[in-house]
């Protein structure tokens, strides 16, 4: 609307990082204690991804942002029941999904988790208001899609392309001269580029869509195969060995000493509190429910970073439990 200032974008990116960091002070130490949230904020500050992305124009900040919001609109919704906690969680569903619809399963799936603790005759009423909300701030990117393409589309037009290249493409050749060569020889390729060229992307996405769904008849067992390497791929430690702004070296210790500790304690810390399930189960729902898309479709590291600030919370409440004067819970 005013012209191209990176700079704003980049300083609103610092801002909702620093938000971020807050609910997981506020999360911790409503779900734990004071001094998990400070740990978690702590380790949220330094956290090299959470500094990164803030200096990139991507929409990492935004996302992890919408998030962890969501976490705590659903933990306020558990604990008070209102249709005002129900509203403002499903509009914030409906914004992560318009800025990533591969979390559609999480949001449409988290709210079944919240009603066992107090249990109301307003349940129902409290899913339709959820839902209603969600439907609602989502549904302008589906009318946008029918008067565009006069057709349903409830993510992207052309959504077939990475699921495509996620099966066909080895993992290990992603983002490599191997791919590129793919892509030069590949008909499928060549017919869905040309009509992307004349900005025909719904009819290239079908071109895509009907590509794979012939490859997986063809053979399931390669397209299960593609699935584990998938999540394989997605809790990776470090990256692939590729061309970084830094070098690989420091990329791959920043990443080891990073993310290296924060996932295997993250998930030690799951377990220690596995007798809270279901009062953490939003939390469950997010490391679980959020990768299962990209399972299925298309896997990148980057894209775990929304589950990050929750492994980052788990792990400050176990070093919490591990330190003297720990509170128990």
């Amino acid at each position: 609307m005013f012209g191209p200032h990176p700079f704003i974008i980049l300083l609103g990116n610092c801002g909702l990082s620093v938000l971020t960091g807050g609910l997981l002070y506020l999360l911790g130490q409503r779900l734990f204690s004071r001094r998990a949230g400070l740990t978690a904020l702590a380790l949220w500050t330094v956290y090299p991804y959470s500094i990164y992305y803030c200096a990139w124009t991507f929409r990492e900040s935004f996302l992890v942002f919408l998030a962890v919001a969501m976490l705590w609109l659903l933990f306020e919704l558990r604990d008070l029941q209102t249709p005002r906690a129900a509203a403002c969680a499903g509009v914030c569903g409906g914004l992560l999904g318009l800025t990533n619809p591969s979390c559609l399963i999480f949001v449409g799936l988290s709210p079944g988790a919240l009603f066992g603790l107090k249990p109301r005759a307003s349940r129902a009423g409290l899913l339709a208001v959820f839902f209603l909300a969600l439907g609602l701030s989502y549904s302008p990117w589906v009318v946008r899609n029918y008067l565009a393409f006069h057709r349903l589309i409830l993510t992207n037009a052309h959504g077939g392309i990475n699921l495509y290249y996620g099966v066909m493409v080895p993992a290990d050749d992603l983002g490599t001269e191997r791919e590129s060569r793919f892509r030069s020889s590949d008909p499928v390729e060549r017919q869905a580029a040309a009509l992307i060229a004349a900005g025909r992307e719904q009819e290239a996405g079908e071109i895509y869509k009907s590509a794979i769904r012939q490859a997986i008849l063809q053979s399931p067992g390669h397209y299960l195969r593609t699935c584990l390497e998938r999540f394989v791929k997605f809790w990776r430690f470090t990256p692939y060995p590729r061309k970084y702004d830094l070098d690989y070296g420091k990329v791959f210790w920043i990443s080891l000493l990073s993310d290296g500790l924060l996932i295997p304690l993250g998930a030690i810390a799951f377990w220690f509190f596995r007798r809270r399930w279901r009062e953490l189960l939003p939390l469950w729902a997010i490391v679980l429910l959020w990768p299962l898309a990209y399972y299925l479709v298309y896997a990148v590291i980057r894209f775990r970073m929304p589950v990050m600030p929750v492994l980052i919370l788990m792990t400050a409440a176990l070093l919490d439990r591990a330190l003297p004067g720990a509170q128990k819970s």
